[in-house]
């Protein structure tokens, strides 16, 4: 039993960190946001839309590198229904960078606010990163 929990640690401290002889290269992160909208019909899409589209030039401004995609899980699955937001940044500085500044931005506060008096709520939010192998 001891071999084998210290096999799975080695095997996964090799799949996250990669060979030992390679530098280390920022690994590019998503930030992944479930919103539960109030309806699925197309003015509740484009009001969404739309406000990504501000956000976008608020990103701009503010030299945020995430670049935003929305999502519509559509096949089966707990997320149907739902919309997805996903964030992806060029690594997990680039990410806590960028954060900052958007949450400091009382134009994206506004935004936000805008979206969540819309209807919308957040189910839930992640961070994730690719694990190549």
């Amino acid at each position: 039993m001891r071999r084998s929990m210290l096999f799975a640690k080695v095997l996964l401290a090799a799949a996250v960190t990669g060979s030992a002889g390679q530098p280390a290269t920022p690994s590019p992160v998503s930030v992944v946001f479930v919103l539960q909208p109030p309806d699925m019909s197309p003015a509740t899409i484009a009001k969404l839309s739309g406000s990504m589209a501000k956000i976008r030039t608020i990103a701009a401004r503010n030299n945020n590198p995430g670049k935003a995609r929305l999502f519509a899980p559509t096949f089966a699955g707990n997320e149907v229904g739902t919309l997805l937001i996903v964030v992806e940044y060029p690594s997990m500085q680039a990410m806590a960078e960028g954060g900052q500044r958007m949450d400091s931005d009382p134009e994206m506060q506004s935004v936000v606010g805008e979206i969540m008096g819309g209807g919308f709520k957040l189910v839930s939010q992640s961070l994730v990163t690719e694990i190549t192998y």
